[in-house]
C-alpha cells in the first residue's frame, strides 16, 4: 500500500526485496523479482543499493567481501551517519582487526552527527 502512494518509498522496496529473497515461490516469493526492487533501489539511491546489494549477497550465500559495496556506498552518500557505522563495525570484526579505519570512520561519524553515541564506541 505505501508504494502505491509513494513508488520511491525505500524502505518498502527493501522489505519487498527481502521477502522476495526469503519467501518460497509457493507462496509467491520470486528472486526475479527481488532483482527487480534492487534494481529500483539503486535507481532512486545509489548508497542505499550497494547496501541493498550486499545485502542480497548475504542471502545468495555469495563470499565475496561486502568492503568494496561499502565503500562504494559511503562514496555515494559520504554523509551517511549509518553507512559509516556499517563500515565501523566491519572493520571492527574479529576478520579484519583495522582499527585505524574504525577510527577514521568513527570520527567521520562523529563529525557528521555528534550527538550520537555510536561514534564513540568505535
Amino acid at each position: 500500500a505505501t508504494l502505491a502512494l509513494d513508488p520511491t518509498h525505500l524502505d518498502s522496496l527493501w522489505g519487498l526485496m527481502e521477502w522476495h529473497m526469503e519467501a518460497p515461490w509457493i507462496i509467491g516469493g520470486r528472486k526475479s523479482e527481488a532483482r527487480r526492487y534492487l534494481a529500483e533501489i539503486k535507481r532512486i539511491n545509489p548508497a542505499r543499493g550497494f547496501m541493498a546489494q550486499n545485502r542480497m549477497n548475504q542471502y545468495e550465500k555469495k563470499t565475496d567481501s561486502p568492503e568494496p559495496l561499502f565503500l562504494q556506498a559511503v562514496e555515494a552518500d559520504p554523509k551517511s551517519y549509518g553507512i559509516r557505522m556499517t563500515l565501523v563495525s566491519f572493520y571492527f570484526s574479529d576478520a579484519q582487526k583495522k582499527y585505524d579505519l574504525v577510527e577514521k570512520h568513527a570520527r567521520e561519524a562523529l563529525r557528521l552527527e555528534p550527538d550520537r553515541t555510536g561514534g564513540y564506541g568505535g
